[in-house]
C-alpha cells in the first residue's frame, strides 16, 4: 500500500466526539448497519454512523487522538472528531443522508446532550 492509498473506516460519533472508529471489515468492527442502529438508539446525543476513506497515517492519527496520545485526556473524543473533520475529504452516511449530514455538522458539542452536566 502506498502512502496515498486509502482504506475505508466506519465509526460512530455523537455530541461528545468519536465513540467508535475502526477499519471496515476488520475482525474488531461492528458492521455499518449495527452502528447505524446504535446511532438511532441515542437520538438525544445526536449520534450518527459515518464512513470515511483515510490513509494509514491519517487513521493512526485519529486512533492516537482517541487513545489520548495528544493533550487533554478529557477532550480526547471531541479532539479526535475535530481532527477527523479536518482531515477527511468526504464522509458517507446512511439514509436519510441530509439528516445525518446535519447531525454530523452539529457535533461535537456536549451542550446538545440534555443529560450532560458541566463540571464545576
Amino acid at each position: 500500500m502506498t502512502e496515498l492509498e486509502t482504506k475505508r473506516y466506519i465509526g460512530l460519533a455523537d455530541c461528545h466526539g468519536i465513540e467508535y472508529f475502526h477499519e471496515e471489515g476488520s475482525s474488531e468492527t461492528w458492521n455499518f448497519g449495527m452502528l447505524d442502529l446504535r446511532a438511532g438508539l441515542n437520538p438525544h446525543r445526536h449520534a450518527v454512523a459515518f464512513g470515511v476513506d483515510l490513509t494509514d497515517k491519517e487513521a493512526k492519527l485519529i486512533k492516537d487522538r482517541i487513545a489520548g496520545e495528544y493533550g487533554d485526556e478529557d477532550g480526547r473524543f471531541t479532539d479526535a472528531l475535530h481532527t477527523l473533520k479536518g482531515l477527511a475529504r468526504a464522509f458517507w452516511f446512511t439514509a436519510p443522508v441530509e439528516k445525518s449530514e446535519r447531525l454530523f455538522r452539529s457535533i461535537p458539542d456536549p451542550a446538545l446532550d440534555p443529560y450532560h452536566e458541566e463540571d464545576d
